[in-house]
C-alpha cells in the first residue's frame, strides 16, 4: 500500500480489510486505482510474496497428519483447489510426506485454463465423480466460503490466513475452526 501512497496498516486491519478482488482491497486501504497498473503490480506482489518466508519455509498446520488420515480411513477423497501454482503445492505435499493422503491437486496452472472458480469447482467435481452435497470447501478466505455456498458444499472457514474470525464470520459458513 505504502508503494502506491497510501498508509502503511497494521496485520489485524489487513486481516479486517483483506479481499478480493485485489481492486477493493487497494480501493478500501486508499490506493487509487487510477494510479497503478492493477496487473503489473499483482505479478510484482506475487513475486515478492514468493520470496516470503511463509512461502519459501513452510510449516503444515499441527496434527495436519493426524486429520488427513482419519479423513482418509473414512474412505474420503481430498482435493486442493488453490490459486498458488499447482508445482510449488504439490513441491509442499512431497516436502511434509502428504502424497498418500491427496489425491487431486489443482492449482493456479489449471485454474487458468479452466476459467473461473465456479467452473474449477465444477470441473474438480467432475475429477471426483461427486455431487456438491456430497462435498466440503475449506478456505480460509470469505471468497473460500461464498464460491463453496454458490456450489451447493458445505463450507468451513479456517481461521489462518489473510482474513480475521469477524470477517469470516459474516460469511456465515457452516463451521468455523481455529486450527487443525
Amino acid at each position: 500500500l505504502e508503494y502506491h501512497g497510501a498508509q502503511r496498516i497494521s496485520r489485524t486491519q489487513f486481516e479486517e480489510t483483506f479481499t478480493l478482488p485485489w481492486t477493493l482491497f487497494y480501493e478500501r486501504n486508499g490506493v487509487s486505482l487510477d494510479t497503478i497498473d492493477i496487473t503489473d503490480h499483482q505479478n510484482e506482489y506475487l513475486r515478492k510474496f514468493r520470496e516470503t518466508e511463509l512461502v519459501r519455509n513452510p510449516k503444515p498446520h499441527e496434527n495436519l497428519e493426524k486429520v488427513l488420515e482419519w479423513l482418509k480411513e473414512k474412505k474420503l477423497e481430498i482435493a486442493i483447489l488453490s490459486g498458488h501454482h499447482e508445482s510449488d503445492i504439490k513441491e509442499r505435499i512431497k516436502k511434509f510426506k502428504l502424497e498418500r493422503f491427496i489425491d487431486f491437486v489443482v492449482g493456479e496452472e489449471s485454474a487458468e485454463e479452466m476459467g473461473k472458480a465456479n467452473k474449477r469447482v465444477d470441473a474438480l467435481l467432475g475429477m471426483l465423480g461427486a455431487r456438491p452435497n456430497e462435498c466440503i470447501y475449506v478456505g480460509d478466505l470469505s471468497a473460500d466460503i461464498r464460491i463453496g455456498r454458490l456450489a451447493g458444499m458445505k463450507t468451513i472457514a479456517m481461521v489462518s490466513g489473510y482474513q480475521s474470525e469477524s470477517v469470516l464470520k459474516k460469511e456465515k459458513p457452516d463451521f468455523l475452526i481455529r486450527n487443525v
